[in-house]
């Protein structure tokens, strides 16, 4: 009965994690096509593409604060079908050359900005919540969320591009309302959901909307991880959409500085005067690519590190485990090598691997699923966290079951796997940030280099695989750490730093060089980096401490 139950939970949730990337997909799609020609479009205006790309950003950043409160008062649902309908409108305004249209385009692209990387990923933690699916899961669907980005970003530039050569510059735009029309038929079928604990309609309608603004507001300032994720996510994201509108131009000031680095590589196309201009689609397709590869890479390298941290503690490792367990604690130091006498030995047919934590390190055991060797002078946990050493010759090490039975007698798999869940992000988050700084500060180091246009290629491609491996988890940070019911009103009050730092990023190119820019960007991963590091917990860095220890000592 059990095993049918199990079997129906986890249908259901591979219903609701389809159902979810489908609409996912078809948005990611429609912004792509857009996404690709915006520059290009606005260029055969006339106008300048910075002053209205970063006027979208202003609008966002003025707008932030209100649009969270409104999205969770009116339900995540309504508020998903009114971003559908606005990118509609806004996509047939970018067909026709009129100013005007274009400048009302950019300010409410700046709202649907906001909805876009706010109000769908509300929607899909409540709503898994509410189905008590568990937190491994959502990771799974937010990681598939951003390999399901990457690949419609790759299939979104191969259609624009045809529909580019058979109806013009405007052809993508189409394009896009066609794929939103797709998006908003399937967001009419989703269960609506609320900030809030009650998702009761009345109750809604009957709560103040500025009550939602006041909630969200006094989460932010009470609570200063939620105030550091918030700059850390924003200085983040500011360098990252930054280096959307940024690349392109770098890439082609090298490769017509750098002819030969251009000209020489599958990433550079030599017209007919002899310079070179960087194939443009093919590196877009290769950054998708790149931000897939590392999508796909994220949950075996956040799995690491976080088995790092926990089996560098022995907190950690004894942690949810009973007084009463039985679980052995050997204190003789021949466990150190992996080895006990004959004379030590005794059976034990209720266990059948363990592993021991000795001065910094796991020793492993191997035992005969019928026969399991202990040493005779064997503790409980119990006493061997609460006891002395009864000989100075004795060592204290901690012991974790690692049954391979399936006995339900013992929790400690489970309880290490949810650890794993979450443990560690915060120093993820760190490292990944620490590389993204160095790697987007390439222009500036190379730019006096002959091979300046593909080192700094490269440098961007491997900046697009750190990228796909963070991203997944910004949304998992968030779940630890923003309360559900006000977490759509804190994140869009939280973009208002993404929106100042980006437009600010857009404008400054107009006044400073690309290089310089570049700098700026290098510097706001350096303090994202910072504020990670200051989310670790004193667990975590007693852990790398532990670690750091233990290497000293094989080395001594």
């Amino acid at each position: 009965m059990h095993e049918s139950s199990d079997i129906s939970n986890e249908y259901a949730f591979i219903r609701f994690r389809l159902h979810y990337l489908i609409v996912h997909i078809a948005i990611m799609l429609a912004d792509g096509l857009q996404g690709t020609h915006l520059y290009v479009l606005y260029e055969s205006y006339g106008y300048s593409v910075a002053s209205l790309y970063a006027l979208g950003f202003l609008t966002g950043a003025l707008t932030s604060p209100l649009t969270g409160p409104i999205v969770d008062y009116i339900g995540r649902r309504n508020s998903a079908v009114v971003y559908c309908v606005l990118e509609m409108f806004i996509n047939s305004l970018e067909l026709f050359d009129n100013i005007y249209g274009l400048i009302v385009s950019r300010m409410v692209g700046g709202i649907t900005t906001n909805l876009l990387y706010t109000v769908f990923e509300s929607w899909l933690i409540t709503e898994h919540r509410k189905r008590n699916f568990s937190s491994d899961k959502l990771e799974i669907v937010l990681r598939d969320s951003v390999i399901a980005s990457n690949l419609s970003a790759i299939v979104s530039g191969m259609l624009a591009h045809m529909l580019a050569i058979n109806m013009g510059n405007p052809g993508p735009f189409k394009g896009a309302v066609m794929c939103t029309s797709i998006a908003l038929c399937l967001v009419m079928r989703w269960e609506e959901n609320y900030g809030g604990d009650n998702d009761d309609a009345n109750v809604k309608q009957a709560t103040v909307m500025h009550e939602y603004m006041v909630k969200a507001f006094r989460t932010i300032i009470s609570n200063s991880k939620i105030s550091r994720i918030g700059l850390m996510q924003g200085f983040a994201e500011g360098a990252l959409q930054t280096f959307v509108f940024l690349w392109s131009p770098a890439l082609r000031h090298f490769a017509q500085n750098c002819p030969d680095s251009c000209s020489s590589s599958i990433w550079g196309i030599v017209d007919n005067q002899g310079s070179c201009e960087p194939a443009y689609g093919l590196i877009f397709g290769a950054y998708m690519a790149a931000g897939v590869l590392g999508g796909l890479g994220a949950p075996h390298i956040r799995k690491r590190i976080s088995q790092f941290l926990i089996y560098s503690n022995p907190a950690s490792m004894t942690k949810g485990l009973e007084d009463e367990s039985p679980h052995p604690v050997c204190r003789t130091p021949s466990l150190s090598n992996t080895e006990c006498s004959d004379s030590d030995y005794q059976e034990n047919t209720d266990i059948q691997s363990f592993q021991i934590y000795l001065n910094g390190t796991i020793e492993k055991f191997e035992v005969d699923s019928d026969h399991a060797p202990f040493c005779k002078d064997d503790y409980t946990l119990s006493d061997a966290l609460s006891s002395d050493c009864s000989s100075s010759a004795e060592q204290e090490c901690h012991a974790e079951l690692m049954s391979d039975s399936k006995s339900s007698d013992h929790n400690d798999v489970e309880v290490t796997n949810e650890e794993e869940s979450t443990r560690g992000i915060e120093l993820y988050f760190a490292i990944a940030f620490l590389i993204s700084a160095g790697l987007l500060a390439t222009p500036m180091i190379v730019s006096d280099s002959p091979n300046a246009f593909l080192l700094t290629f490269i440098a961007f491609l491997v900046y697009e695989i750190i990228v796909g491996m963070y991203l997944p988890f910004d949304g998992v940070i968030r779940t630890m750490y923003i309360p559900n019911e006000s977490i759509c009103s804190v994140h869009t009050m939280l973009r208002v730093i993404v929106n100042i730092a980006v437009a600010a990023g857009v404008i400054s190119t107009n006044y400073i060089t690309f290089t310089s820019a570049f700098t700026a960007c290098s510097c706001s991963l350096i303090i994202s980096c910072g504020l990670s590091l200051s989310l670790v917990s004193c667990e975590d860095w007693s852990a790398i401490s532990a670690r750091i220890s233990t290497a000293k000592q094989k080395i001594d």
